[in-house]
């Protein structure tokens, strides 16, 4: 079966996808493996998921200590390409999550995640209305 792009892309990043973890357990893509989620177990909607191509070696992160359901949602996955260090990390925000809550929690992460020789790449869904408080 051929693809409209012969080039697939290395990481897919899911935010509201919806998903149950039992439903995500299910879901397979070709090419693909399920790097690291965030399901959601008292509200519905929402979560986040990372997938990588099957190729790659990845590192999962523990980020669901920092997570609040509608606050932050967050997953994160370490890898390497082309010598290149990359950390991946996928958040998501309710309209309605607490603002405080998801600022000092996602400072967190990000502090807890550091390092000098890794680069990142955060992919968001974040709900922030500058114009209104939100807390």
């Amino acid at each position: 079966m051929g693809h409209l792009h012969p080039i697939l892309p290395q990481i897919l990043c899911f935010t509201e996808h919806h998903a149950h973890w039992e439903e995500l357990q299910q879901i397979f893509m070709n090419d693909y493996k399920r790097a690291t989620y965030f399901c959601r177990t008292s509200y519905a909607k929402g979560d986040v998921c990372i997938y990588v191509h099957k190729s790659l070696k990845i590192e999962s992160e523990d980020t669901e200590n920092y997570c609040k359901e509608k606050d932050l949602e967050a997953c994160a996955t370490k890898l390497t390409l082309n010598s290149t260090h990359i950390c991946v990390i996928t958040i998501y925000r309710a309209p309605s999550g607490n603002l405080t809550f998801f600022i000092n929690n996602l400072d967190s992460i990000l502090r807890n995640l550091y390092n000098p020789s890794l680069e990142f790449i955060i992919c968001r869904d974040i709900n922030i209305d500058y114009l209104k408080n939100t807390d």
